[in-house]
């Protein structure tokens, strides 16, 4: 078996796993049915919160993927690890 193939180590597990996310979804609208709380008024705060956060992280990024760019195609980055 090559290194990072899974086929032989995960047989049948897929259909498992294609279960748990809606399985997830469904246990936590449920949840907050049953503490009487506004699941879609949580949904969409949560999400404009989120959006906020990745506005307040795009730049960070942006800046360390575009150093490692430049560290890669100058080839500093084979210096350093050599």
């Amino acid at each position: 078996m090559r290194r990072g193939d899974l086929q032989g180590v995960c047989r049948g597990e897929e259909k498992n796993v294609s279960v748990l996310l809606p399985a997830m979804v469904v246990g936590c609208v449920l949840m907050g049915m049953r503490a009487k709380v506004s699941v879609y008024d949580a949904f969409i705060r949560g999400a404009k919160e989120g959006l906020m956060t990745l506005g307040q992280m795009a730049p960070c990024l942006c800046a360390v993927m575009t150093a490692v760019a430049l560290m890669r195609e100058t080839g500093l980055m084979d210096a350093m690890s050599a």
